[in-house]
């Protein structure tokens, strides 16, 4: 992995260092590397949980967990094998410090924060841009007496972080791909990044509906606050300040160097500022007069448990790159022994060795006819051997041909060389799986 980080994903290092450590003690399936994100999801909820409790009590306690653990962006990388759930965890655990600091200091406060700032950090290194926003609300909010201590654990955390950062920064190639997507900034900043119903940038066929609910989301979301804001009640302002300050750093900064310089803003990259933006939902429900908060929320939740059951989809977020089709087809009706043929995939992601990464337990008893022995780690996504002639080589009675759908097979046209013939196929959201056998 540290040969992998000189060239590309160093950003992702501290997880990819803990996914590691992580699946030797689990190994390797969807759930096992899925489990991480739904364990960071569940302990967001609960410090959100009690940075309700401490600035509410009992029902700003339900509201703040509510709000966060019902918003789309959260409940989206809760289900996915990535980092940003992470991030959105640990800086819910930052934002309860800051709560609990303004009210008592505690050694125990302090070293919370400074851990969860590093840890928001290394999940996702654009987490520092709401950390900076927190800070600077704390450095306001706080006791004259308390601002040195912050001030101090901020600048340990940022030395922690800083070689994550130098590591990262040569790499600002990897997010050059976004501008060849055309991604609306306004869409990805104000509804992607808290109501998503999709992995890609641009909503294309069933998105299309739900994308719509996901924008009536974001309206609503700020119906909301505007009519929190102007309904005449006491204001809430240091909370106010707290909830909407971190979030606005984050995407206008990320929204200015994607206008000056490159885009650099995607919706997912917004995740660790979920705790504020729920935090900014249960402060201004609150300040709504009765029968208006009642109808605010049961939009809102109705809305969001819509997206929230569209993200259970069949197949991977983008079907034509999901793995186990390929997977379940080697599980029921390879045997042990089989041969094994992987087309050379047409992209980074097209080639069906990540079935293999991802389920190496329905792999382990074929026969990898071209690559006998794993190929060592070069890259993040599997790569595909050269095109081999098979034709010299002692073949087993039965061989699996998986290839991409209405991809061509030079590996077929060898194998009906040498007496070969299709017996079953099977076609899926990205693969088609073909037996072959001797008459």
């Amino acid at each position: 992995m540290a040969a992998l980080w000189q060239h590309t994903d160093a950003v992702f290092a501290p997880y990819y260092v803990f996914m590691n450590v992580w699946l030797t003690f689990t190994g390797i399936s969807p759930f096992w590397l899925r489990l991480p994100s739904l364990l960071a999801v569940g302990a967001g909820t609960a410090a959100m949980a009690a940075a309700g409790h401490a600035v509410g009590g009992p029902k700003k306690q339900v509201l703040y967990a509510a709000c966060f653990a019902l918003l789309p962006r959260v409940t989206a990388m809760g289900v996915e094998a990535r980092p940003y759930a992470l991030s959105a965890m640990f800086m819910a655990f930052a934002l309860l410090a800051v709560l609990q600091l303004r009210r008592k200091n505690s050694v125990w406060y302090w070293l919370l924060l400074g851990l969860s700032m590093v840890g928001t950090v290394s999940a996702h290194l654009f987490s520092a841009l709401g950390v900076v926003g927190l800070i600077a609300v704390a450095l306001i909010l706080f006791p004259r007496k308390s601002r040195l201590a912050l001030l101090v654990v901020s600048m340990m955390a940022g030395v922690a972080c800083l070689p994550l950062a130098i590591a990262a920064m040569p790499q600002q190639s990897q997010v050059s791909w976004i501008a060849d997507s055309t991604p609306n900034l306004v869409d990805q900043a104000l509804v992607e990044a808290w109501f998503t119903t999709r992995w890609n940038v641009n909503p294309s066929g069933t998105e299309i509906p739900l994308h719509y609910i996901a924008v009536a989301l974001a309206v609503l979301a700020g119906l909301t606050v505007a009519m929190a804001v102007t309904a005449g009640r006491p204001l809430p302002k240091d909370r106010l300040a707290i909830a909407a300050i971190p979030p606005t750093v984050a995407v206008g900064i990320l929204w200015t160097i994607s206008l000056v310089q490159e885009p650099m803003l995607l919706g997912r990259y917004l995740t660790s500022s979920a705790p504020f933006i729920a935090m900014l939902l249960a402060e201004c429900l609150v300040l709504l007069r009765p029968h208006v908060k009642r109808l605010m929320a049961s939009l809102l939740v109705v809305g969001c448990v819509l997206l929230i059951v569209a993200q259970r989809q069949p197949y991977a977020k983008l079907p034509a790159n999901d793995y186990s089709f390929v997977a379940s087809v080697v599980h029921n009706q390879a045997r042990a022994g089989d041969g094994l043929l992987l087309e050379p995939g047409l992209g980074l992601t097209d080639s069906a060795r990540g079935a293999m990464a991802t389920y190496p337990q329905e792999f382990n008893r074929l026969v990898d006819i071209v690559q006998p022995q794993k190929a060592p780690l070069a890259f993040v996504f599997p790569a595909d051997p050269p095109l081999a002639d098979i034709t010299q080589t002692v073949l087993p009675s039965r061989v699996w041909l998986i290839t991409k759908v209405q991809q061509e097979s030079n590996y077929g046209d060898q194998l009906r060389s040498v007496g070969y013939e299709p017996k079953s196929s099977s076609s899926g959201p990205g693969h088609t799986v073909t037996l072959w056998t001797q008459p």
